[in-house]
């Protein structure tokens, strides 16, 4: 396998720092891998290097705010000051061009993880022509009134305090609100994971677990209400095979409830080739959870099955 960094530059300008695991011999097709809020790319490097030995060629970027794109610590939960969800979607698309260009004729299959599972739909319903399939890990859905509201009130406070301030109620709120179904917690953390060692890794990590600004939440709640609406999931081509998967103790798809109205919603925008798999007990990372080679080998059959549907 090799192993390679590299940036581009997107459509505002900014700098994009990316990853590739490139395996040995001739690949069978490309995934592209969007992370989740709060994190960064590199920490799904075991993962890559799964799907690598298993012939397919991973690309995976910091999104804005994360990681090596933010540039230092200091400017991590920073997307933009307007616009934010507009770029993070651009990104996503200006990478797959990049992959499309460098492979061609590979399949790409594109991948998010939690919020980059809120990215990736969004992209499915502007780009999703340009791709072979979709998995999306970690998602929901929900009211769309109540979002709106929250966008509302968000809007509200960026007015008043600005988009750069970074509201430290919002992040200590909801990681109590979201380990209240765990028995005895041990951190504050522990409704990612089962495994006591990924805690670990995420609250050890400088690059991880950061409090993110208000224009962050703003922008999180409006790709929210763009891929909550079902004129915008009618957008998504009929017959892209995508898969749902998710951990049925995983807060973030509300314990598996969020994760059915998201697929349900699908199929009833006419989706043709949807798939849900569910994991019991499983919580939000089940890329390293204690059943991840169950969940990377669903992800495998997954993959494979729909090589055949090339374009």
């Amino acid at each position: 396998m090799n192993y390679t960094e590299f940036t581009f530059t997107d459509k505002g300008g900014k700098e994009v720092h990316v990853y590739k695991w490139q395996p040995e011999g001739t690949p069978k097709a490309v995934i592209q891998f969007a992370h989740g809020m709060q994190e960064h790319a590199l920490r799904y490097s075991d993962f890559a290097e799964t799907m690598a030995s298993e012939g397919f060629i991973v690309y995976a970027h910091d999104h804005r705010g994360h990681g090596k794109t933010a540039g230092n610590i200091s400017k991590l939960g920073i997307i933009d000051s307007k616009k934010g969800w507009y770029w993070l979607v651009e990104d996503v698309h200006d990478l797959s061009k990049i992959i499309r260009t460098e492979n061609p004729g590979l399949p790409l299959f594109v991948t998010g993880h939690s919020m980059g599972s809120f990215v990736v739909r969004d992209f499915a319903a502007k780009y999703g022509n340009t791709v072979d399939g979709i998995i999306l890990s970690g998602t929901r859905s929900e009211s769309l009134i109540l979002v709106k509201g929250g966008l509302f009130f968000l809007k509200l406070l960026v007015l008043i305090t600005g988009h750069a301030y970074k509201n430290v109620f919002f992040s200590s709120f909801t990681l109590k609100k979201w380990c209240k179904r765990i028995k005895h917690p041990k951190t504050v953390f522990d409704w990612l994971n089962r495994d006591e060692n990924a805690v670990e890794s995420f609250i050890s990590d400088p690059y991880c677990g950061f409090v993110c600004t208000q224009g962050f939440y703003r922008d999180l709640l409006q790709l929210l209400v763009n891929i909550y609406s079902m004129e915008n999931i009618r957008k998504i081509p009929k017959n892209l095979p995508i898969l749902f998967t998710a951990g049925d103790g995983d807060p973030v798809g509300d314990y598996g409830i969020g994760v059915k109205t998201a697929f349900n919603n699908f199929l009833k925008a006419g989706m043709k080739n949807v798939t849900l798999k569910l994991y019991p007990a499983a919580r939000h990372e089940i890329l390293k959870e204690t059943n991840k080679k169950e969940v990377i080998g669903d992800l495998l059959s997954f993959i494979n099955t729909n090589l055949p549907l090339q374009r």
